[in-house]
């Protein structure tokens, strides 16, 4: 690239932060905005009296040589291997319903096993959605193969799988289910991880299910120090190659001149020049209000205002003078569902109602930490989870934070009530010598991550909002780009992904442009010719 570009990257999680990255490696003068007083988005923990809790990390898949999250560190000059530490490989998510559970394990072949063990008379259905699912694992690895490695005849072998999936990416994960498997105890045990993609079996993408199960299926991963250690070795990645950061940075809006791109606008007023911008923002926040439908075309607005967003959230947070160990809990995630029929426990969120009983995830991130940073000795935290309606909050949605007052509290404590009540039943004993309890809700995302309607995945992963359907890096609005997880998918790994890829985009659109004024004849930056037509 001739001359020195700029260019602005709006959030700083995952996303934005690897393509801060591949910017400034490429060549750009970078200047990354977090909206927050800290940089991660939902990678940033939060601390309570000496505990330490992580937002958006429970366990990654992936982390060996040759795998996606190993190589998009590796990209960034990371060594996955001294920062992630396995966990449970025998078992690190336990799925339990009311007459069974199965535990998930490091080799999809045991899960495998164990499955038609608990289910003999499903083994051969068992086999063929396992076959699907070795198909789709070999492929992630062969596309996750850094450039340069070479290639083989051996190669070819993955992509037996890519018929199956175009005939599968329009349809459900309940619907793959159903063609192999009778016995709705089985289904439920493969779709119990349902909620690492936030969508009941009968909605979720079947591809976007395929691919998590297969993201985990040589075992789980947790950073040594947890999430905060993560994030410290993305933003120092990031500083290394001379990116910029700024904090309580919020854009209001993405400058055009002709159509193109040349700057950001922050709430406050202040102005960045930029030759391209990418937006680790939600895409339907980045093009209908950052940029504003007036500037995109017909299909892309319907598109916009037609998106669904994930299902709501409901954690909370628990610092306990206690060590989990000693109350039957390990590492392990742990999934408690009152029933197989999980397409029914998550009707009533449609209507916005909470279920009778609800499914829970529990998960102690600090007895997954070897580095023991995330609880004082001899304590432990706890996280507790489920889905909730956006309609139980969203009368105080455009309310501030601050000033959402008693009725708001009042009603995110008794929820937090009610879940603890039912981890009670569930695991007696579990829960005490409680120190610090934290409650986020929807509105929590809506605050810290612009998530549209506190979704915290994004668009929700259905069929129509997943894989070639989902939002693209590349956008029309030219100098424009998309990272995050409306791009490839929810998940740290796709993320990173996605940073990398806009980044890619952004290069090859700046050196086309470069070609372009070159073939003409200007003398000056394209961006600062008031005549230079968007391509």
């Amino acid at each position: 690239m001739d001359g020195t570009l700029k260019a602005v990257v709006i959030g700083t999680g995952a996303g934005g932060l690897s393509a801060a990255a591949w910017l400034a490696r490429s060549g750009f003068e970078v200047t990354a905005l977090e909206q927050r007083q800290q940089l991660g988005g939902s990678l940033a923990p939060f601390e309570r009296e000496g505990f330490t809790f992580d937002v958006g990390i429970n366990y990654v898949g992936g982390c060996r040589p040759g795998q996606l999250m190993y190589e998009q560190l590796a990209g960034l000059g990371i060594d996955a291997s001294a920062l992630f530490s396995e966990f449970e490989p025998d078992g690190f998510d336990i799925y339990r319903f009311p007459d069974f559970e199965v535990r998930n394990c490091a080799g999809l072949e045991r899960f495998r096993d164990r499955l038609q063990a608990l289910f003999p008379a499903e083994a051969a259905g068992l086999a063929e959605v396992f076959e699907t699912l070795s198909g789709v694992r070999d492929l992630m690895a062969l596309a996750s193969r850094p450039r340069g490695a070479g290639h083989h005849a051996s190669d070819l072998r993955p992509l037996r799988v890519l018929p199956t999936l175009w005939r599968l990416s329009r349809g459900t994960w309940g619907d793959f289910l159903r063609r192999h498997l009778e016995d709705e105890r089985a289904r439920a045990a493969l779709s119990a991880m349902g909620g690492d993609w936030g969508l009941p079996p009968g909605r979720a993408a079947a591809m976007a299910a395929l691919a998590v199960i297969a993201d985990y299926s040589e075992g789980a991963f947790f950073p040594r120090g947890g999430g905060g250690a993560l994030l410290a070795a993305l933003v120092e990645a990031a500083r290394a190659r001379g990116v910029a950061f700024r904090t309580g940075a919020a854009a209001r809006r993405i400058h055009l001149s002709r159509g193109v791109v040349t700057g950001v606008e922050l709430e406050d007023g202040e102005a960045f020049e930029a030759d391209v911008v990418v937006s680790d923002v939600d895409p339907t926040v980045t093009l209908g209000h950052l940029v504003g439908p007036e500037s995109l075309p017909a299909a892309l607005q319907a598109r916009v205002s037609r998106t669904v967003p994930s299902t709501g959230m409901a954690v909370v947070y628990l610092g306990l003078r206690r060590d989990l160990r000693r109350y039957g809990m390990s590492a392990a995630n742990l999934w408690s569902y009152p029933s197989t029929d999980l397409d029914g426990l998550f009707a009533p969120l449609e209507r916005g109602l909470l279920p009778p009983e609800l499914p829970l995830f529990l998960s102690s991130n600090s007895l997954k930490d070897t580095a023991g940073r995330l609880a004082p000795p001899g304590c432990s935290t706890l996280e507790v989870s489920t889905f909730v309606p956006e309609a139980m909050f969203e009368r105080w949605a455009s309310v501030p934070p601050q000033a959402r007052g008693e009725g708001y509290h009042a009603r995110k404590e008794a929820l937090a009530d009610r879940m603890l009540c039912e981890v009670e039943a569930r695991l007696p004993g579990l829960v005490g010598d409680i120190a610090v309890r934290e409650v986020a809700t929807p509105l929590t995302w809506v605050d810290s991550l612009r998530a549209p309607h506190g979704g915290p995945y994004g668009p929700a992963m259905t069929p129509r909002q997943t894989g070639r359907f989902r939002f693209h890096t590349r956008t029309p609005v030219p100098g424009l780009f998309l990272a995050g997880q409306g791009v490839l998918s929810m998940g740290i790994s796709p993320v990173l992904l996605s940073g990398r890829l806009a980044a890619h985009a952004a290069e090859h659109y700046v050196e086309r442009r470069a070609r372009l004024r070159h073939h003409l004849g200007w003398g000056r930056s394209w961006s600062a010719e008031a005549d230079a037509p968007p391509l």
